[in-house]
């Protein structure tokens, strides 16, 4: 068996060799780069020391102090990072530390540091220094241990090496091209000759994303030739990190074979985002959501193969959670709904009690609960920096495509194509700052320590601009394309490798020769496009937008419908009654549709106006019925009070992150003071009241019953009069003589009052309450006088109170009000009213996104068909 040995630069170049062996059944062939190369010599289980390795081992020599210059950074998370980039320029340069040291103090900080790695480094890894020596020293053992030796596409070899291969001539021959000093190398050296290439396209388009889709196009259109394979393409750029997220996004679309030389974003994996998720519980603590996103995506294995399959029956998704004991009173409270009885309180609170250890037990807990792929990603994480910096380890890390490299499109650096050309090769982002790109002074090794050429005896300009030759010279097909933009959205100049007098600018929305995915060819095809019934309905929605009459896109619909005349039906409540009054349409889509608006804060800073009144009403509610157990509001002195009051927060408190979301302790905790304030002022403004008196609050009327006690505790309906529309409701507080002569209901607000309180009835249909509750009570209760009134807490008490006639008169106006809205409803216009139209409106996401644009066309003929509301809902 002959023996030989491929060199390559790269791992797409160390892909497609190894590919190219296999397909050719090479026996004896051995396809390695110049560290493996060297670790092949040394024999054994020696390697180069790989840089999780190095990470870990730089961490621990900075924390170990003894620095000088690097004393005040040494802390920093992203300190080992930039340690090792220095050593690597330093190795890769051939320069020794030793040497060095009396450069400065940065210089002598690297030398301890070395020395440290040196020192901790176990003896199967080596440093590439002392690897090279080694392999130097065993040099003679080549000829039978790897045969004839091929540089192959390698364009330049680092100053580290040069001592290694020149030790292994005459057995080495080099294969390259390009423009590079290579005087140094004692071997055969074969340059291969740079041609032009055949066709060429220069390109100018809007931005990244333009580029990315313009590439994926012309690689489409060459296969659909037939002439050209996938593996014949590549697309390339000097910085790809602008890049990534169009093209993994844009690969899914066009189902292409595209091979990321470089490696996928860890995170756009399901393994990188289950560790993800583990990341953001112990950097951000606990959550429901954050639990839920990491238990539904980590594997059923170990301890968790225990988790019953229904651990979340009976949890409500709105509820916090945010501490151990949240959790488990939320598993304790639902422990009957679940068929395993406390299985998933026994498996499920020792893993959250060490989640709620924060990144102490970082490593550990990922041992613990995740799979091998993610394990190993939360490993590289871990060592890349501190666990607090798990967040910026996991966005940098990459792992490996799983598309194969030799059967795929390639999608690489400049460098790596280089050193394994295609014959088919677009390279993007010809921008002025990236091809070629500008190299700078490391941060740790400035130019006055160490010169730039004496640490990089090859620039990051030169190393672009031969990379651009020799792709070029190697490709048939060559397409250039660079974005008129930045990412920014900026203009930007062309690359000096740039030809401008043969380049040709595309619109963003041009016609192109070939598309790259199906959405792309309805998107340039318009005729195509208008057979899909979802494009051609949409087109006609757009053309009924701008059209000045009303139609069915606008909430025209058929008169009787069965989904308006199915929600008329139901009970409603003063919220429902408000929509139907002031937006009809979107009470047909609540009541009819049964839509509902997302809440998207999962944990909010502050508890939105309607959260906050609820909180404050049930603070009110069960300090009232407190007070009744000890005799009544008007009997209990400001002490026993202020008690009860605080005794009841302190349940709430508790008691509601177990039902919903609330802001984070402190704000929760601010929140629940303010609420406490407002409830000592609704009590203490009613201290004077006569013990004449029976007190209830949250009383239901028309729907749920009430407890034993209650004036009514029997589910009756309640009907406006003359409309046959059933209401639906709760009474914030009723004081009832106990002759039952006379009944208070009083309507709790938290928010400021608008309007002059003396002459607030119903205000055009945004206050209900108090003509609601009023006409329960006087069809449940019956008294001989109704006094209805608001009382905004926190502000005196300076309002008349409906009664009498003004009472009459508003549960009159209402009931007509009603009757037209239903009319209007059953007619089929279910129109936008003016509530519709309100910037803090809930259904906002539902409408037209240009909202005054929309009323500018629409307003007369929405004023129009409104014409029989609008006297009501300018009632005071």
């Amino acid at each position: 068996m002959q023996r030989q040995t491929i060199l390559v630069s790269g791992l797409l170049a160390y892909r497609m060799q190894r590919a190219a062996a296999a397909r050719a059944n090479s026996v004896g062939l051995e396809v390695l780069m110049l560290p493996q190369l060297a670790a092949r010599l040394c024999g054994g289980f020696v390697q180069m020391a790989p840089q999780e390795v190095l990470f870990s081992l730089i961490r621990a020599a900075l924390a170990e102090g003894g620095l000088s210059k690097f004393s005040d950074i040494a802390g920093l998370p992203g300190m080992p990072r930039a340690v090792i980039e220095a050593l690597r320029k330093i190795w890769n340069a051939g320069l020794d530390l030793s040497t060095l040291a009396g450069r400065g103090e940065q210089m002598a900080d690297l030398r301890r540091i070395e020395a440290a790695i040196r020192r901790q480094l176990p003896a199967v890894w080596l440093l590439p220094t002392d690897l090279r020596d080694r392999a130097i020293a065993r040099a003679g053992k080549a000829p039978r241990l790897l045969g004839p030796i091929v540089l192959d596409g390698i364009i330049d070899i680092e100053p580290l090496w040069r001592p290694l291969i020149n030790a292994l001539v005459p057995h080495v021959e080099w294969r390259t091209s390009g423009e590079v000093d290579r005087k140094w190398f004692a071997g055969h050296l074969v340059e291969r000759p740079l041609s032009m290439p055949e066709f060429r396209r220069v390109e100018a388009v809007a931005d990244h994303r333009s580029e990315i889709i313009e590439a994926l196009r012309w690689a489409r259109e060459l296969m659909s030739t037939g002439a050209v394979a996938a593996s014949d393409i590549a697309i390339a750029s000097t910085s790809l990190g602008d890049y990534d997220e169009h093209m993994l996004v844009l690969r899914r679309e066009a189902s292409l074979p595209i091979h990321f030389a470089s490696g996928i974003p860890a995170l756009s994996t399901a393994a990188g985002q289950i560790c993800a998720a583990l990341a953001d519980i112990l950097l951000r603590g606990l959550s429901q959501d954050r639990v839920r996103r990491l238990l539904l995506g980590l594997p059923k294995a170990g301890v968790l193969k225990l988790l019953p399959v229904d651990w979340l029956r009976g949890i409500r998704p709105g509820a916090s959670l945010n501490t151990v004991v949240q959790w488990e009173t939320a598993l304790f409270r639902t422990r009957e709904r679940r068929a395993d009885g406390d299985l998933a309180e026994r498996v499920l609170l020792p893993i959250l009690r060490r989640l709620d250890k924060g990144i102490g037990e970082a490593l550990e807990l990922g041992e613990l609960l995740l799979g091998a792929d993610a394990l190993a990603i939360w490993k590289d994480a871990l060592r890349a920096s501190p666990a607090e910096a798990l967040a910026m380890s996991l966005q940098h890390l990459r792992v490996a495509d799983e598309n194969d490299a030799a059967n795929s499109v390639v999608w690489c650096s400049a460098d790596q194509l280089a050193a394994s050309p295609r014959p088919a090769a677009r390279l993007i982002g010809l921008s002025v700052r990236s091809w070629p790109r500008t190299g700078g002074d490391d941060p740790l090794v400035p130019h006055h320590v160490v010169p730039r050429r004496e640490l990089q005896p090859r620039s990051v300009t030169e190393i672009d601009r031969t990379s651009f030759d020799i792709i070029r010279g190697h490709a048939r097909h060559l397409a250039l394309s660079r974005s008129r933009r930045s990412v920014r959205g900026g203009l930007q100049a062309a690359s000096p490798l740039w030809p401008k007098e043969d380049e040709v600018e595309l619109a963003r929305l041009h016609v192109p020769v070939h598309c790259f995915s199906e959405a792309d060819r309805l998107l340039s095809r318009p005729a195509d496009a208008l057979a899909d019934p979802k494009v051609s309905r949409s087109r006609a929605s757009w053309r009924a937008a701008l059209s000045a009459e009303l139609n069915p896109f606008d909430a025209l619909v058929v008169p009787n419908h069965p989904v308006i005349v199915r929600a008329l039906e139901e009970p409603l409540s003063s919220a429902a009654l408000r929509l139907l009054l002031r937006d009809p349409q979107a009470f047909v889509w609540h009541r009819g549709l049964d839509w509902r608006p997302r809440e998207f804060a999962h944990r909010p800073l502050v508890l939105n106006a309607a959260s906050f009144g609820e909180l404050v009403h049930e603070l009110i509610a069960s300090s009232v019925r407190q007070l009744d157990r000890l005799g009544g509001v008007q009997k209990t002195s400001t002490e026993e009070r202020q008690q009860v009051v605080k005794d009841a927060a302190a349940a709430i408190e508790a008691a509601w992150p177990l039902e919903r979301a609330v802001p984070p302790a402190t704000l929760w905790a601010s929140t629940i003071g303010k609420a406490v304030d407002l409830t000592l002022f609704a009590l203490q403004v009613d201290e004077d009241l006569p013990h004449s008196l029976d007190t209830w609050t949250e009383l239901n009327f028309g729907g749920a019953a009430n407890p034993a006690g209650a004036p009514w505790s029997e589910e009756l309906d309640v009907f406006l009069e003359g409309t046959g529309v059933r209401v639906i409701g709760r009474i914030d507080r009723l004081d009832l003589a106990k002759s039952g002569s006379v009944a208070r209901i009083t309507d709790y607000k938290t928010s400021k009052p608008e309007l002059s309180l003396d002459d607030l009835v119903m205000d055009g249909g945004r206050e209900l309450q108090r003509v609601l509750y009023a006409i329960a009570i006087g069809a449940l209760a019956r008294p001989g006088r109704v006094v209805a009134r608001l009382l905004y807490l926190g502000t005196p008490i300076t309002t008349r109170p409906l009664e009498t006639e003004r009472l009459d008169k508003a549960i009159t106006d209402l009931s007509a009000f009603v009757t037209t809205a239903t009319t209007a409803l059953k007619g089929g216009f279910a129109v936008a009213g003016p509530d519709a139209f309100d910037k803090y409106s809930a259904y906002r996401l539902a409408r037209p996104a240009d909202l005054q644009g929309y009323l500018a066309v629409k307003g007369p003929a929405l004023a129009v068909a409104n014409a029989s509301l609008e006297e009501w809902r300018s009632c005071p």
